[in-house]
């Protein structure tokens, strides 16, 4: 068992988180964040998806969505809405190729639906 699972955490590991955090916020894309806000604040409502980790942490913000005000649905849940003029489905695809969310992603433009990915691809098909 590792020091990190027995929950303590050296500098030289927290450090090494550090950096990965770092990285993370080097690679972003502000230009792309800051055309998407206003898009999410103006929307009708937003339905999120996302799968494995991604699909948690796109879950935990849809919720905090909610909590801020805005009518967000996770996509799977059974009382998600259909998606229209005037949504968004926003949704997580790391790898940029999981089918079954691409395949969401395009009906969800069929609909007229605006859609937002957020990958670490940024030339993949999502």
């Amino acid at each position: 068992m590792s020091e990190l699972s027995k929950g303590v955490v050296d500098a030289a590991q927290a450090e090494g988180i550090l950096t990965e955090l770092r990285q993370t916020f080097d690679r972003l894309d502000y230009q792309a964040v800051n055309e998407v806000l206003p898009v999410l604040r103006s929307a009708r409502r937003i339905v999120c998806a996302g799968v494995g980790r991604e699909g948690l942490t796109c879950r935990a913000f849809c919720m905090r969505l909610m909590h801020l005000g805005y009518d967000s649905h996770w996509v799977w849940d059974d009382t998600a809405p259909a998606l229209g003029e005037g949504d968004v489905f926003f949704f997580t695809c790391g790898s940029g190729q999981i089918a079954h969310l691409l395949t969401i992603a395009q009906l969800a433009k069929d609909t007229g639906a605006t859609v937002v990915c957020v990958t670490g691809v940024p030339n993949s098909d999502a």
